[in-house]
C-alpha cells in the first residue's frame, strides 16, 4: 500500500524524533549512529522526509512505493532512489537516528500483530489536523507485511477508529474491480488506537495517463453495492451530516455564508431525485494503483454512505484537475463543472456537483477548526468560494 507517509516541506528531524519518544516510551532517541534500533534519515536530516531501517531490503522497500499520482519518469526516479536507499543502508556515514532501550515500543506490538519479528519504517504525514504516525512494516528479512496508523491525537484518533469502522464495512462485500487493506489488528495501545492492514503490493509501472483514467467501474461498483436507493437530494443521510457540520461552525462569517449556500442547494437542487449509495470520500491518483486490472485503493478515513452516486468521480477530477492547475476557486471549480458534465455521474450534473462541493466545503471547514486545523484553512475557504460561486452561475 503507497500510504503518504512523508511529512510536508519545512518539518524538521524534531518532528519525527518527538513522534518515536511516543511510539517507543521510555527509551532513548539520539541523532546519529548508536546501540540499538538504528534508522537512515531520508533524504537528510536537514530535509527528513521518512525514518527507514538500516537494513538495505526494508529501505529499498520502504521508499519503493507506487501510485497512479506519478508519471513515468517519476516512477523511474522513486525506483532509483529506492535503489539508492539500500545502498545508503550500508554506509555508516548517512544521516541516522538511534534508539535504545525500547522494549515495549511500537515494533513489539506489530510484532505480535503479525506473529513475527518486525522493522518498521516511520513518516508522520503532512502538517495538518488529522496528522498521524504511519508506519511501514517489514518482516526480519526485510519483506513488507503491512502499514500501521497510530490515533496520538484526539483528531487523528477519531480517523484512525473511523477507517478501522470503514474497513470492517467494506469487507463485509466481495468486490470485483478493486481491492482493499485488510484489517490485521484493530486495537489500542499505550492508551492510543493503533489500524494494522495488510500491504498492497503496487508495480511500478501506472500506464502514461494513469493520473487521469477515471476509475468508474469501481466508483459505480463501490456506490451500487452498499446502500444503493433513490430518493430526493435533501433526504439522504449526507444531507443531515452537512447540516450539522454547518450548525456547528464557530466562525460566525463561515457559518453564515455556508448556510446561505445550503438553502441556495436544497432550493434548486433538494428535491431532485438521485441515486445514492456509498463513497470511498477521497478517491485520488495518489490514493490508487493499479495491478493487472484492478484497482488498489487505500486510504479509507472518509468512506461514507448514503451520498449521491458519483461523487467519487467528481472529487477524482476535479482535485486531480486542481492539483495539475492550482488549488484556487476558478481551478476547482472548473474541474467540478468537467466532472458534472460526464454520463458518468448520472442524469443530474448540477445536483451532483452542488453536492460535491457542500460535502468537501463542510468537510474542510470542519477540520480548519479543530486542533491544527490552521493549515487546511485555505484550501477550505477556496473550496467554499468554489461552492458560492457555482451556485452564482447557476442564478
Amino acid at each position: 500500500m503507497n500510504e503518504r507517509a512523508a511529512p510536508a516541506a519545512g518539518s524538521s528531524l524534531d518532528d519525527l524524533v518527538e513522534v518515536m519518544a511516543i511510539l517507543w516510551p521510555g527509551a532513548r532517541v539520539t541523532e546519529g549512529a548508536g546501540p540499538g534500533k538504528s534508522w537512515l534519515v531520508l533524504p537528510n536530516r536537514r530535509r527528513p522526509r521518512l525514518l527507514v531501517p538500516a537494513s538495505p531490503r526494508a529501505a529499498r522497500n520502504a521508499v519503493r512505493r507506487h501510485s497512479a499520482a506519478l508519471t513515468p519518469a517519476a516512477s523511474l526516479a522513486r525506483a532509483v532512489a529506492a535503489f539508492g536507499a539500500g545502498a545508503l543502508a550500508r554506509l555508516p556515514v548517512v544521516d541516522r537516528v538511534s534508539l535504545r532501550s525500547s522494549a515495549g515500543g511500537i515494533d513489539e506490538f506489530l510484532s505480535e500483530a503479525f506473529g513475527q519479528e518486525v522493522m518498521v519504517a516511520l513518516g508522520i504525514g503532512k502538517v495538518r489536523a488529522n496528522r498521524k504516525p504511519v508506519l511501514a512494516v517489514f518482516d526480519s528479512d526485510g519483506r513488507p507485511l503491512g502499514f500501521a496508523k497510530v490515533g496520538h491525537t484526539e483528531v487523528s484518533s477519531r480517523h484512525v477508529s473511523g477507517e478501522a469502522r470503514n474497513l470492517e464495512i467494506v469487507s463485509s462485500h466481495t468486490f470485483r474491480t478493486f481491492v482493499h487493506p485488510q484489517v490485521v489488528r484493530f486495537d489500542t495501545w499505550n492508551g492510543m488506537p493503533v489500524l494494522v492492514m495488510t500491504a498492497l503490493r503496487t508495480p511500478a509501472w501506472q500506464g502514461r495517463n494513469s493520473r487521469w483514467n477515471v476509475p468508474y467501474e469501481a466508483i459505480r461498483e463501490l456506490s451500487e453495492a452498499i446502500g444503493s436507493r433513490e430518493s430526493p437530494l435533501r433526504e439522504l443521510p449526507f444531507w443531515r451530516r452537512a447540516e450539522e457540520l454547518a450548525a456547528a461552525l464557530r466562525s460566525d462569517d463561515v457559518r453564515k455564508r455556508v448556510e446561505r449556500c445550503l438553502r441556495k442547494t436544497e432550493r434548486r437542487h433538494g428535491d431532485t431525485i438521485v441515486r445514492s449509495g456509498a463513497w470511498h470520500g477521497d478517491l485520488t491518483p495518489w490514493n490508487i494503483a493499479r495491478s493487472h486490472g484492478i484497482l488498489q485503493i487505500w486510504d479509507w478515513e472518509r468512506f461514507e454512505v448514503g451520498v449521491p452516486a458519483g461523487l467519487d468521480a467528481v472529487h477524482f477530477v476535479a482535485q486531480t484537475y486542481a492539483w495539475q492547475h492550482g488549488f484556487e476557486v476558478d481551478r476547482l471549480l472548473e474541474g467540478v463543472i468537467r466532472a458534472s458534465a460526464g454520463s458518468h455521474v448520472g442524469s443530474n450534473g448540477h445536483a451532483a456537483g452542488a453536492a460535491y462541493l457542500m460535502s468537501v466545503a463542510l468537510r474542510y471547514l470542519a477540520a480548519s477548526e479543530e486542533a491544527g486545523g490552521e493549515a487546511i484553512l485555505d484550501r477550505a475557504l477556496v473550496t467554499l468560494g468554489a461552492w458560492e460561486k457555482a451556485l452564482d452561475i447557476e442564478d
